[in-house]
């Protein structure tokens, strides 16, 4: 009978990275809230990092279909350029 292997916390945050891979494309939302999060704490700067975030998605809930589109638009772009630079990545090894 194999022997029981205990994790550690680190060896299951790198579980499955592999070095020289690119990290996963934010989405629409993710954008959005890095844009607006320092705006957020600006304005309740002694709030706790939980309510923090609860205010940025209620924005986000809050925001009309067509900004939420412009958001989902710009996030598709960038992964449309991602994958565009990883292909030249793989073909000039």
């Amino acid at each position: 009978m194999a022997p029981i292997t205990r994790f550690t916390s680190a060896d299951r945050a790198s579980k499955g990275l592999a070095e020289g891979l690119p990290k996963r494309a934010l989405s629409g939302y993710l954008l959005f809230a890095k844009e607006n999060h320092s705006k957020v704490v600006a304005s309740n700067p002694h709030s706790d990092p939980q309510d923090i975030f609860r205010k940025v998605g209620k924005a986000w809930n809050e925001l009309a279909d067509s900004e939420k589109d412009k958001w989902n638009r710009l996030a598709a772009d960038l992964r449309k350029k991602a994958a565009m630079g990883e292909k030249s990545r793989s073909r000039s090894r």
